[in-house]
């Protein structure tokens, strides 16, 4: 079972919950925590132009993985957004 340490949740999207952890904890460069379930894939948010990387999946499947590098790639304006807000 994951643990999921105390961060704020700052996306929810069909069944996705989209996590930051606070910098005491997490440093760059930016990502965020997605969980579907019991599973978690770790996305860098990407530049405009690029690809989300996936830094970690824990118990994930592969569409779960796909899922979560689209959310992320979707909402990366925000997500940025969020991120340095947070980190900053």
């Amino acid at each position: 079972r994951l643990v999921i340490h105390k961060m704020p949740t700052v996306l929810r999207h069909h069944g996705l919950r989209v996590m930051i952890f606070p910098p005491q904890r997490e440093h760059g460069p930016p990502h965020v925590h997605v969980f579907d379930g019991d599973s978690e894939v770790v996305v860098r948010i990407p530049p405009d132009t690029e690809r989300s990387v996936v830094v970690r999946a824990v118990a994930a499947r592969p569409n779960q993985i796909a899922r979560a590098c689209w959310l992320v790639e979707d909402h990366r304006q925000y997500l940025m957004t969020c991120w340095r807000e947070i980190h900053d």
